[in-house]
Order: structure tokens, then C-alpha cells, then sequence
């Protein structure tokens, strides 16, 4: 609970940093924590959403993590047809 505040000041320089296994682990990373950590820091998890809704270019390892996030998101959904899928055929 303590580093993540800090792994999200990298991924704001670097959405995609990676540690040893793959371009874009440390967003995984913070991506998987549970709902009751965002619920004692919603606005970090706002940011991390955002985050993650700016990538376009997603690699395969992430593109799951990132849909199973925004899935999971308490926050808001936006209204009208559903976003494209992240993963490509």
C-alpha cells in the first residue's frame, strides 16, 4: 500500500515502464490490487484508470489486466456503445 503511490508517480512518466518480465508489468502490477485498496485511495485509482484508458498501444500481456481494471472500476461508465475491446484479433 505504501509503494503504490510511488509506482504510479513512474507510470506517470512512463505508462508502460517494466521491471524484469515485460513492457508495461509495473501498471499490471497496480492494476491487480484489490477493490478495497481503491476504495481507501479513489483518487489514485481515478488516476490509474485515466492511465490506462490513455494507452493505445497495448502490449498482450496487459491488455487483459487493463479490461479485467476497468471492469472492476466503481466510478462512473460512460453511457452509449461499449468501448473496443483492448486485445486485437
Amino acid at each position: 500500500m505504501h509503494l503504490l503511490p510511488l509506482a504510479v508517480d513512474v507510470l506517470r512518466c512512463d505508462r508502460l515502464a517494466e521491471g524484469d518480465v515485460y513492457e508495461g508489468d509495473l501498471l499490471a502490477a497496480v492494476l491487480s490490487r484489490g477493490a478495497e485498496v481503491w476504495h481507501r485511495i479513489p483518487g489514485l485509482g481515478e488516476e490509474v484508470r485515466s492511465i490506462a484508458l490513455e494507452l493505445t498501444d497495448v502490449p498482450w500481456p496487459l491488455a487483459p489486466r487493463i479490461e479485467e481494471f476497468l471492469t472492476r472500476w466503481p466510478g462512473d461508465r460512460p453511457s452509449g456503445p461499449a468501448a473496443p475491446p483492448l486485445l486485437k484479433p
